[in-house]
């Protein structure tokens, strides 16, 4: 059951404060349904609001909108190719900011010839790297053995030890000066 704000019926005039009009009640009412009803077995008894068919013989009519068609924007190709110009030109100097944002997509500034993909297939053949003669690099490790590797550590955190004692002496010493 409809509320007495959202009931076509109770509007007392049109002049009155506060009442809303036909079409506000009506888009109202379309966010209250939860699409159209079932029946048990899943099939559509009655259909959702505005989603009805249209009777047969009738004509489907979109009624037509400028602001529709507003955010379009046309650019000629000798206005894009001066505007490259002058954003290379600005890119290029770092003591030029550009302030206003121009409404041109970025994408449109990018050369493709100047950002061609890398070819790696010329570098490194795809038998040299997946194939039955592929070349895996090692890690270098710089030890022989995992002793020489623990001896080696062990070596690098007293170091780094040393450094942080001597790090947080420096820092007291500036704090009582």
């Amino acid at each position: 059951k409809l509320g007495p704000s959202l009931s076509i019926k109770n509007r007392a005039s049109k002049t009155a404060t506060g009442i809303r009009d036909k079409s506000t009640i009506k888009r109202l009412n379309m966010y209250k349904t939860n699409g159209p009803k079932r029946n048990r077995d899943g099939k559509v008894v009655a259909p959702a609001e505005y989603q009805k068919p249209a009777a047969s013989g009738e004509r489907a009519r979109i009624e037509p909108n400028r602001k529709w068609f507003g955010n379009t924007r046309t650019l000629t190709q000798g206005a894009l190719q001066k505007f490259q110009a002058e954003m290379g030109k600005i890119k290029r100097n770092p003591y030029q900011v550009v302030m206003k944002s121009s409404k041109i997509p970025v994408g449109l500034l990018k050369e493709s010839s100047k950002t061609a993909n890398v070819h790696i297939l010329k570098t490194e053949s795809f038998a040299n790297t997946f194939g039955p003669k592929k070349v895996r690099k090692r890690a270098k490790i710089g030890t022989e053995t995992l002793a020489d590797m623990v001896c080696k550590i062990a070596e690098v955190t007293t170091k780094h030890e040393e450094k942080r004692k001597k790090y947080r002496l420096r820092l007291c010493v500036d704090t009582t000066a």
